[in-house]
């Protein structure tokens, strides 16, 4: 519960800060079309790019480092798609200070069925840690490319400009389906993000 509890504030206090940022920005920049995501977008390339950045974090599971980068294409006023490249840390149980890591490439994609509601996914490989024997004294550890997929849906809010704005997001970890090789150590996984 006390884990639950840090999630929400720690969104909370993202989003908040997000939309100091992109309002500050805002209003150093007045000649942005703040209307323009109700149209769609300029047919110019560099327009219909976006860059996120996203922190993400495992519900009901162990709290890791989960850190996120996105460079976003705008396909349509309504769908996003593009590459992003995804690093978790996660504490081993009883380790002291030692981490799993993973990393890796995947692709995303965010289509709003409301102005503020969207469904999105991820789908890309991860460089996980394995353990090809159990041994609990001295494990053996290894390291594959293996598949990670997430789906969900969440809700942005504070539109500054032609595409910026902060959001949340759930998402359900279709694959891998083992928590052996996963950096979450639970199916849904809480992310928000500053788009801009």
């Amino acid at each position: 519960m006390k884990h639950i509890k840090l999630t929400i504030i720690a969104t909370i206090l993202f989003m908040a800060l997000g939309n100091s940022v992109i309002a500050q920005y805002s209003e150093e920049n007045p000649n942005r079309d703040s209307t323009s995501h109700n149209k769609f977008l300029p047919e110019d390339f560099k327009d219909k790019l976006s860059f996120c950045f996203q922190v993400g974090v495992p519900i009901f599971g162990i709290p890791p480092i989960d850190l996120g980068a996105q460079l976003g294409y705008s396909l349509h006023e309504k769908l996003t798609a593009g590459l992003q490249f995804n690093f978790v840390s996660t504490p081993i149980s009883g380790g002291g200070n030692k981490f799993y890591t993973y990393y890796g490439p995947s692709l995303f994609a965010r289509g709003f069925f409301t102005s503020n509601v969207f469904l999105t996914a991820e789908a890309g490989i991860m460089n996980m840690p394995y353990f090809p024997v159990i041994n609990t004294q001295n494990p053996e550890i290894k390291r594959t490319w293996d598949k990670l997929v997430l789906v969900g849906f969440g809700y942005k809010r504070g539109v500054f400009g032609d595409n910026s704005y902060t959001y949340a997001s759930i998402l359900y970890q279709v694959m891998p389906s083992s928590d052996s090789y996963s950096p979450y150590f639970a199916p849904l996984v809480l992310k928000s993000g500053i788009v801009f």
